[in-house]
C-alpha cells in the first residue's frame, strides 16, 4: 500500500521465500548469495520503475502510518532532500526495545531517491552514501524483530 512497485531480491534463498513472494511482489529479481546483503541492494537500482526507492528487509514491518507520511514527505518537499532516516523499532521477544540504546534505531536512509546514493561494496557496509541531503522522520517507525 506504501510503494507502487514491489521488487524481492532472492539471494539464493533455501526456505519457500519465492514461492511465498511470488504473488505479493511485482518482480523476483535473482542474485547469487553474498555475504554483504547491503551491496545485493544495489540490484534494485537499476531494476526498479520509480525515482524513490525504500528498502525493508524481510524481517521488517512498515506501520500504515508511516507509509503514509514517507509518502506524503516526498509529494510535499522531496525535492529538498535525497534520503529519508526512519528510526528502527526492534522487537525482541515481542516485546518493544525502547531503551538501552535501541530506540531511536536509526541505521542509515531507507528511503532514498535514484541516483543519489549506492550501498557499499565492501564490508562493513551498513550504510548508503551519506553525501547527500536526508531527512529525518521522527514521528515514523519501521519495526524488525531481533532473533530471540
Amino acid at each position: 500500500p506504501h510503494v507502487t512497485e514491489l521488487l524481492l531480491i532472492d539471494a539464493e534463498s533455501v526456505d519457500r521465500t519465492r514461492e511465498l513472494a511470488a504473488p505479493l511482489v511485482d518482480r523476483i529479481i535473482a542474485h547469487p548469495n553474498s555475504p554483504n546483503f547491503d551491496a545485493i541492494r544495489n540490484v534494485a537500482i537499476g531494476e526498479a520503475g520509480w525515482d524513490w526507492m525504500w528498502f525493508v528487509d524481510a524481517d521488517e514491518r512498515v506501520p500504515e502510518a508511516t507509509g503514509r507520511l514517507v509518502n506524503q514527505l516526498i509529494r510535499e518537499r522531496g525535492d529538498e532532500f535525497e534520503g529519508i532516516c526512519i528510526p528502527f523499532r526492534t522487537q525482541f521477544c515481542g516485546q518493544w526495545m525502547q531503551h538501552c540504546g535501541w530506540w531511536p534505531g536509526y541505521t542509515c536512509p531507507r528511503v532514498l531517491k535514484r541516483d543519489h546514493f549506492r550501498f557499499a561494496a565492501q564490508l562493513p557496509a551498513r550504510r548508503a552514501t551519506d553525501q547527500y541531503p536526508t531527512r529525518a522522520v521522527s514521528e515514523a517507525h519501521v519495526s524488525g524483530m531481533a532473533i530471540g
